[in-house]
């Protein structure tokens, strides 16, 4: 008959975590404490990085990251079924209004790719001919505030073949956008069945495409022009990078940073656990023993110590579990209640309370707790009784020193330090990995501060003239649009230090020009009608307006550099001669007709003035795409597609004979007296942009192109401040958990091992050793601990935290370097407190619970 020992077993698990209770304390503390940090770095990470991804997607406007303009069906389908695609729908713009874009849109393009980046969405997308579906801000533009489902709004609307046309829709549904107005128009919604009844023969169609958020704009567009053959030469892909990689970049550098991280994080876990695991089952080992010696066997041993453990992974995951819901459902929504996320939403969203990640955490918690345990209570079972009883931790054997030490208890106390080289090793490796990964998240959170990418991408004031080659014909040509005198007043300014300007012309070339060419179409559909257009002659010259840039010697140096390292085919030495120009585009060209646009290279074009007389004879010197990956820097005056662009040279600009023009003009101040000179700046900017008024409201003269534009940089600072704050609180606490995740590796480990070592300290002080000297003893093994992690961390931590910087700075290039002194100093100095604090603490408990009692 089988003997049922379970409930003996049973008593036997619970007296023997009775006779454990302190050192059960520490393990279900370590579990807690693994499973919180496990629950909290993530949950903060994830919710940062959603946060941004959400802004990303809100401010664009869409989900979609890549764009293929006119697809066929085939390209369609084919693209929908490629494995690096998540998902593709079609956008038709095909009329528009004064007030938004009429556009048609099929599911996916709505569900997947647009309803995401809306908010306060009310209603549905129109599916009936008469329906329309419009933004907030169009509805205001229209004078509705209140809009209400069902009610009627007229539309007169301009469709693609130039027809107008007016009717009466029935307003299905209405929501909340977030594009900046200055990007265009909103867009209004309409349905298929509406579009299908105009039978418009020209409309323009584009395939909105969400890519995997592991993949690159770069790669993705390499890949889908090897997988999709083109319609035809000018169709191209417009590649972005995916939003959620953006976000991921920004936060730690990418995806493949992030997951090194992650396994560091995990390893870093994984060792607290496991040292105090091993350093604490010694004693438990020769007790076991003597279950041996009474006949108990192996198999219930190993049932008693894994009851033991249950109980205490399931106690540590219950309590980290609890601790990690409270930080993510109170802590930080009351940290983040008040700040918003550029108006986007409140910033208290950023960390949302999420069921798998705690539930992986506490996985985690108990797969780590099992496995560090199993490789002890395996151990205990193949132990013979008299081996068990006999126990103990095997002692490193070093090479003795035959010189003997001046200070006995500082030698006593190296030995103690590496008595046991395995636990040691293992403490310092898990403690030096804490500190490193935990600085890293320092280097990583300071330098892609949102407040780096504004002080990198931007001067202390920039003013710029708002006229542009398309409405240069509309004022006098003779005029200065940025009077020298006002220059010279805001940079005579006391505390500006330096002054960049951007200056060149305006003026016209032919359309039929071949360098025009590949832009032909386009330009001619941008056109706007001349005044009498009738009574000229037929043979006379389309002109059409250009705007030319003039870019110093060591740009063009720059760019000399840039052309040989990409091989772009442009001719630099004809422009620092003055003798050509090159035409500056934005992803205007696909890969075939960027190819063919090399042929163009050496013709010669004539420039002429606004008014149209000729000026000189230029020989064009290459496209040169502003997108183009790695483009030397180059502040530019208004430009895109419908803009003819040149870069010439001092003597490029002379040759043309054109009116130099300052577009742009970026000053950089003393800091102490930015508030004074911005005030100083506004004022002179607000005058003279007030001769322009031509109405009662002050704001009319934004309508007048001969106006200036202030931005500076701390009014930027100041709109992102809210967001810039919020972001700030979850990096740093992300920070702070890492930095305290090392401590308390150390504070739990050390307990324990002084825990372990109360029948060592008996002895000691029954030889002879008072308290005090047995106090100094053990702070000088901390001590040492903290100088080898200190020393470790400022050699290989270092060169972590370059690599880190190099990687950081080659993937976002706002990124800025700066070592973590202050942060490494307060690690180490709470280490060093530890060292002193711990021993006090153990010893005083010791006292008071009369463990050793000799030399009290």
């Amino acid at each position: 008959m089988k003997n049922n020992n379970q409930k003996i077993l049973r008593l036997l698990a619970k007296r023997e975590y009775q006779e454990n209770k302190r050192r059960n304390r520490i393990l279900i503390g370590t579990v807690a404490f693994a499973v919180w940090m496990i629950f909290c770095v993530f949950s903060l990470a994830i919710g940062k990085v959603q946060a941004d991804y959400l802004l990303m997607v809100r401010n664009g406007g869409t989900k979609a990251s890549t764009t293929l303009e006119n697809p066929s069906e085939e390209q369609y389908r084919k693209i929908q079924e490629l494995a690096y695609i998540r998902s593709a729908g079609m956008e038709t713009d095909f009329a528009a209004t004064d007030a938004f874009l009429c556009t048609v849109l099929d599911e996916t393009a709505w569900e997947k790719m647009q309803k995401p980046a809306y908010t306060d969405i009310h209603g549905e997308y129109p599916t009936k001919e008469d329906e329309i579906m419009l933004p907030m801000r169009a509805l205001k533009l229209l004078g509705i505030s209140k809009p209400k489902i069902g009610m009627t709004i007229p539309v007169t609307m301009t469709d693609s073949e130039g027809e107008e046309r007016s009717g009466d829709f029935r307003l299905s549904g209405y929501y909340t956008e977030y594009v900046d107005p200055s990007m265009g128009k909103a867009y209004g919604y309409f349905s298929q069945k509406y579009l299908d009844q105009l039978n418009l023969a020209e409309v323009s169609r584009t395939l909105l495409i969400e890519q995997s958020r592991s993949v690159d704009g770069q790669t993705v567009e390499d890949r889908l022009y090897q997988d999709i053959p083109m319609r035809d030469d000018s169709q191209q892909f417009f590649g972005g990078t995916g939003l959620g990689l953006e976000a991921v970049t920004e936060l730690v550098g990418g995806y493949d940073i992030a997951a090194v991280m992650a396994v560091v994080i995990l390893l870093a876990a994984w060792l607290l656990i496991y040292n105090v695991l091993h350093i604490s089952y010694g004693k438990d080992i020769r007790r076991f023993g003597l279950l041996k010696t009474l006949g108990t066997t192996g198999k219930q041993i190993r049932s008693i110590a894994y009851r033991q453990i249950r109980k205490i992974a399931v106690l540590g995951c219950l309590w980290g579990s609890v601790a990690g819901v409270a930080v993510t459902l109170t802590v930080i929504p009351a940290l983040l209640s008040r700040m918003y996320l550029h108006g986007l939403g409140k910033a208290s969203a950023m960390i949302a309370f999420r069921p798998w990640m705690l539930a992986a955490s506490v996985c985690f918690g108990m797969l780590v707790t099992f496995l560090g345990a199993a490789g002890v209570i395996q151990k205990i079972g193949k132990l013979s009784p008299v081996e068990s009883i006999q126990y103990m931790e095997k002692v490193s054997v070093g090479r003795k020193s035959k010189r003997q030490s001046k200070d006995p208890l500082k030698a006593m106390a190296w030995r103690n330090l590496f008595r046991f080289r395995k636990r040691c090793v293992l403490t310092i490796v898990s403690l030096t990995l804490g500190i490193c990964v935990a600085l890293s998240a320092v280097v990583i959170t300071k330098g892609t501060d949102m407040t780096n990418q504004i002080e990198a991408e931007n001067h202390d004031f920039k003013i710029m003239t708002n006229i542009s080659s398309g409405t240069i014909s509309q004022y006098p040509t003779e005029e200065t649009y940025f009077p020298e005198n006002l220059i010279e007043k805001m940079t005579g300014l006391d505390g500006v230090e330096t002054v960049a300007k951007v200056t060149g012309g305006y003026g016209k070339l032919q359309l039929d020009e071949k360098i025009l060419d590949l832009r032909r179409e386009t330009l001619e559909g941008n056109q706007i009608p001349e005044e009498n257009a009738e009574n000229r002659e037929e043979t006379a010259p389309k002109l059409y307006e250009f705007v030319a840039e003039q870019v110093s010697d060591t740009y063009l140096e720059e760019l000399k550099v840039f052309n040989e390292e990409k091989d772009l085919g442009l001719d630099i030495d004809s422009v620092e001669a003055g003798t050509g120009a090159i035409m500056l585009h934005y992803n205007l060209f696909s890969r075939i007709e960027a190819q063919k646009g090399r042929e163009d290279v050496g013709e010669t074009f004539s420039t002429y003035t606004v008014q149209g007389e000729k000026t000189a004879d230029m020989k064009f010197c290459g496209y040169l795409n502003f997108k183009e990956k790695g483009l030397p820097a180059l502040d530019t005056t208004w430009n895109g597609p419908g803009i003819v662009y040149f870069l010439v040279s001092e003597k490029g600009m002379e040759r043309m004979q054109l009116p130099v023009q300052t577009f742009v003009l970026e000053m950089d101040v003393n800091r102490s007296m930015e508030p004074m000179i911005r005030e100083s700046v506004e004022k002179s900017v607000d005058s003279y942009n007030m001769q322009f008024v031509t109405g009662s409201s002050h704001g009319d003269y934004i309508s007048d192109a001969r106006t200036l534009m202030l931005v500076s940089k701390s009014e930027l600072l100041s709109a992102a401040r809210s967001y810039i704050a919020s972001s700030r609180i979850i990096m740093y606490g992300l920070c702070l958990v890492l930095l305290f995740m090392g401590s308390m590796n150390y504070f739990h480990v050390i307990v324990t091992g002084y825990t372990v070592r109360q029948k060592e300290f008996s002895v000691m002080q029954s030889i002879g050793m008072t308290t005090r000297q047995l106090k100094n003893m053990t702070r000088m093994e901390g001590i040492f601990y903290g100088l080898i992690v200190g020393v470790l961390v400022l050699t290989v931590g270092s060169g972590v935290l370059g690599a880190v910087a190099v990687v950081m700075k080659s993937r976002v290039g706002y990124f800025r370097f700066v070592y973590p002194w202050r942060e490494l100093i307060g690690v180490l100095l709470i280490l060093g407190g530890l060292c002193v604090a711990i021993p006090e603490g153990v010893f005083r408990r010791m006292r008071k619970n009369r463990e050793i009692e000799r030399g009290f």
